[in-house]
């Protein structure tokens, strides 16, 4: 991720030397005047590097093996502090990606600001989501050995998809305006919030990774 938030970076600096990298918002819609390619070279990126992580955190639930993570600590709290660091792994990984759209803002491109919100509190959140609606809708059956492949999602995969459309939506927006960003981001945060603190969703979670067939 740091290579390709410093493959970011430079793609701008690039532009911006060559007088290419607009500043405002219609400016980087406008294809007239070079403002798209401006444009997708901000939004696309957020969108790929949400997607994948919201994505590897949903999919990370096959992995469980109950009747080891289970002994050490209470079941829901293991699957709480397991989707919690998957929020961090999130923050981590793209926090470098939100350093190469401060640099951009700081060259005057003032829409790259609205991106930060979303990467930081926004993705890490909805990471979280993804985790606990992949265990307590038991989107995709246990990864039981290596080479097996889980059967198809079917239609809990659907709530994962609306997960996954939110930010895509919400970045779109978050380029004109940061007080959307950061406000739409912390309701984010609030919503999810008791799965943040709570066992108790997650022990209901955990009883029905067991009940369909996780060991």
């Amino acid at each position: 991720m740091a290579a390709a938030s410093l493959s970011l970076l430079a793609a701008a600096l690039a532009l911006y030397a060559l007088g290419l990298l607009p500043t405002g918002y219609q400016a980087l819609r406008d294809a007239r005047s070079g403002g798209a390619t401006a444009f997708w070279l901000l939004y696309m990126p957020a969108v790929i590097a949400e997607v994948l992580f919201i994505g590897f955190s949903s999919s990370d639930v096959i992995n469980e093996r109950p009747w080891l993570a289970f002994t050490s600590l209470s079941p829901g709290r293991y699957l709480r502090l397991s989707a919690l660091s998957w929020a961090l792994v999130t923050l981590a990984s793209l926090a470098p990606f939100s350093i190469a759209y401060l640099a951009m803002w700081l060259l005057g491109v003032w829409p790259a600001i609205g991106l930060l919100p979303q990467l930081l509190i926004t993705t890490p959140t909805l990471s979280v989501l993804a985790y606990f609606a992949s265990a307590s809708l038991v989107m995709m059956p246990q990864l039981r050995y290596e080479g097996f492949t889980p059967g198809q999602a079917g239609i809990r995969g659907l709530v994962l998809a609306i997960i996954v459309m939110v930010p895509v939506i919400m970045l779109s927006y978050s380029l004109n305006s940061f007080s959307f960003s950061l406000y739409s981001s912390l309701v984010a945060l609030a919503i999810i919030s008791p799965l943040l603190a709570l066992d108790g969703p997650w022990a209901s979670a955990s009883r029905k990774l067991v009940e369909r067939g996780y060991v």
